[in-house]
């Protein structure tokens, strides 16, 4: 009889560890961002979907092929950053607000989802909000978590040109960031 119940139980934890470490489904998504503005199925299945989640952000979320969240990434909407008014070293292409990315990031992958922080790493500068302190202006941040990694590539005078997010030791077509 303990033999089943510890079974049980340990079958249980891991259900439970596998949904509080996946990201959102795309039924989830769609109630929190609306219908996608682009979708690709696999056998029924969305393998990508484009959500605009802020005026000025795009998310494209890549899926397993058996339609799990493996990876999202935050891009700006082309043509949302407006060329007049630009700060005098403004880069010249799109680019999102840091603390808008941040919030987005936070709804896809809640801090009590992601676990422990492992490690995390910089690459010479960015917008300090991403915490990138040191000198540089285009900087990388990447975040490692027993749950998921979160990278950023930003600048220093405040903006984020690309956000990703991977959830667990997931595999999907076209992944940009590979978990060890």
């Amino acid at each position: 009889m303990g033999f089943v119940i510890r079974t049980m139980l340990s079958l249980f934890v891991v259900l439970t560890t596998a949904v509080l470490t996946s990201g959102q489904t795309s039924s989830e998504l769609r109630a929190k961002y609306g219908a996608p503005q682009s979708v690709e199925l696999e056998n029924k299945l969305p393998t990508a979907e484009r959500f605009f989640v802020r005026p000025s952000i795009q998310l494209t979320i890549t899926s397993t092929s058996d339609g799990a969240p493996c990876e999202a990434i935050l891009e700006p909407v082309p043509n949302s950053t407006p060329k007049a008014g630009r700060a005098e070293h403004a880069p010249q292409g799109d680019f999102m607000v840091t603390a808008d990315v941040i919030k987005v990031i936070n709804e896809l992958l809640p801090p009590e989802k992601r676990g422990k922080k492992l490690s995390e790493g910089m690459f010479n500068g960015g917008d300090p909000q991403m915490k990138l302190h040191h000198l540089g202006c285009t900087g990388m941040y990447t975040v490692f978590y027993e749950h998921a990694i979160v990278d950023a590539s930003s600048w220093c005078w405040g903006g984020t040109f690309r956000a990703t997010i991977h959830w667990g030791k997931t595999s999907c077509p076209g992944q940009t960031i590979k978990p060890k």
